[in-house]
């Protein structure tokens, strides 16, 4: 696989991939949380696991017991994949997904959003 990364002014960078564009902006869209039905099945009835997997993904590290048990803030975790891959910052858009009503959308997209990253790798 040939990869290419350019970094444009303004903080846009983008990495050309044969499989996959990456840009600042989420690859996985927020309401497509049904296309991935084994994702959404877990994130409606164990979402301690899947907001501690996502902790575990964004820091590139597997999940354990710890992660499982204490589970961190959905907010945090958005910002920090944010961060990581150079989506715009929208600290209101990641206040308002993280709110219960959302919250089970927000964590579909960031699970998704890992996985394909990971397999990208």
């Amino acid at each position: 696989m040939i990869e290419i990364e350019l970094t444009i002014p303004k903080k846009h960078n983008f990495i050309i991939d044969s499989q996959l564009l990456l840009t600042n902006y989420w690859d996985t869209s927020f309401l497509q949380c049904l296309s991935d039905i084994p994702v959404c099945l877990k994130t409606i009835f164990c979402p301690c696991l899947v907001l501690a997997g996502n902790k575990a993904g964004a820091d590139e590290r597997e999940c354990n017991l710890c992660d499982c048990l204490c589970c961190p803030r959905e907010y945090f975790t958005r910002q920090q994949i944010r961060s990581k891959y150079g989506f715009e910052e929208s600290v209101l858009m990641d206040c308002l997904m993280t709110t219960p009503p959302l919250l089970m959308l927000a964590l579909c997209q960031d699970a998704r959003e890992l996985k394909a990253r990971k397999d990208m790798k």
